[in-house]
């Protein structure tokens, strides 16, 4: 977990973005075009404890209903794309997109997100 002033450091770089800030992780968004919502960074204390989902659920209740909710990820965040993929994001791969790396964007409706956040 990044202390405070790292989170604020990771922030200043994201001008108009929402934080949702908890005491047991934070999640980052902003509104897209197509009125979609781009999931920027999300941080958890201890993973497997429904932390995540708890986070997606209060974003989703911050948000008004939009087309998607979409996210970009390292392909070597399996940990990640396990927990987007069991909220039912469906993932593909984006090559360059990461200077050193492929990257994965996930997408998933958001009425589907809220179904799989209240379950």
């Amino acid at each position: 977990m990044r202390k405070i002033k790292e989170i604020q450091e990771r922030l200043s770089q994201y001008a108009g973005a929402y934080c949702l800030h908890k005491r047991f992780g934070y999640i980052v968004w902003q509104v897209s075009t197509g009125e979609n919502v781009e999931i920027l960074f999300i941080s958890v204390i201890a993973p497997r404890k429904g932390y995540g989902k708890r986070l997606l659920k209060e974003m989703c209740e911050e948000i008004r209903p939009f087309n998607s909710v979409f996210v970009f990820r390292r392909k070597c965040n399996e940990q990640a794309g396990k927990f987007y993929r069991a909220m039912g994001f469906k993932e593909m791969v984006v090559k360059g997109l990461y200077k050193d790396e492929d990257a994965v964007l996930g997408v998933v409706n958001y009425d589907e997100l809220v179904k799989r956040c209240n379950q």
